[in-house]
């Protein structure tokens, strides 16, 4: 639509259209008397956002804005969007009473190793980012470099933005856990068994190459597991009751 259709009407079109509409939407949507202000949020935090987005996309325009909001877009649908919405399924609770129910809980040196961890795996996602705008493009498939990549962790890696996405999930999904952890876990279902500890990081290196896969499967063998989670325990990492 942002070859055809200029700019400022992509968003007072959609705009005026929400808010004739919402009011004459009574009795089946009733609105409180401040609900303009939830109005503005979604046309500042998801419509304008978009809107620019599409336009300089379609343009080919401001290359560095176009992989800024998307590493931003990215960032909110893996992290919040998801999340919530799997949480509403979930429990069948409206996603605004879901998305106010959570709670951080942040403490202890497991977490401080986990956080490290997880900021190490951002750096390389962004590494790959960059290479991407580097070469001209961006992660999107509709708008990607006009070269391929190969280097930074496009060397070692055919996919590690992707990659960077499931271990930065595996490492926030544990506070989501419906029972009580006492360690990381790896849960399968078909067979249904369940990992934890160092067994529980081996089981997820098997999912991402046969590099990782070798690992995986040194790091989970009878003995070196054993020793390998005797160390991590005495350095701070012995099973702990997480706060619900």
């Amino acid at each position: 639509m942002a070859r055809w259709i200029p700019l400022p009407y992509l968003v007072t079109g959609p705009v005026l259209l929400d808010v004739y509409g919402m009011a004459r939407l009574d009795p089946i949507v009733p609105l409180a008397a401040d609900w303009w202000w939830g109005e503005l949020l979604a046309i500042a935090v998801c419509l304008l956002p978009g809107v620019l987005l599409a336009e300089l996309t379609v343009r080919r325009r401001a290359l560095r804005v176009r992989v800024a909001l998307q590493v931003m877009l990215f960032t909110s649908v893996l992290f919040v969007a998801v999340p919530v919405l799997t949480m509403t399924a979930t429990r069948h609770a409206p996603a605004f009473r879901v998305a106010g129910d959570r709670r951080v809980h942040v403490g202890g040196p497991v977490d401080m190793i986990l956080i490290q961890i997880g900021a190490v795996i951002t750096l390389i996602a962004l590494a790959a980012v960059i290479e991407f705008y580097c070469a001209g493009g961006t992660p999107w498939p509709w708008d990607p470099p006009e070269q391929l990549v190969t280097s930074g962790p496009y060397a070692y890696l055919a996919n590690p933005m992707q990659v960077c996405g499931v271990l930065l999930i595996a490492l926030t999904a544990a506070e989501d856990h419906p029972g009580a952890l006492r360690r990381i876990r790896y849960e399968h279902d078909s067979p249904s068994y369940a990992l934890d500890g160092i067994r529980a990081v081996g089981a997820v290196m098997t999912h991402l190459n046969l590099a990782w896969a070798i690992v995986g499967w040194l790091i989970s063998a009878p003995v070196i597991a054993q020793f390998l989670q005797l160390l991590i325990d005495a350095s701070g990492g012995a099973p702990r009751d997480l706060p619900t």
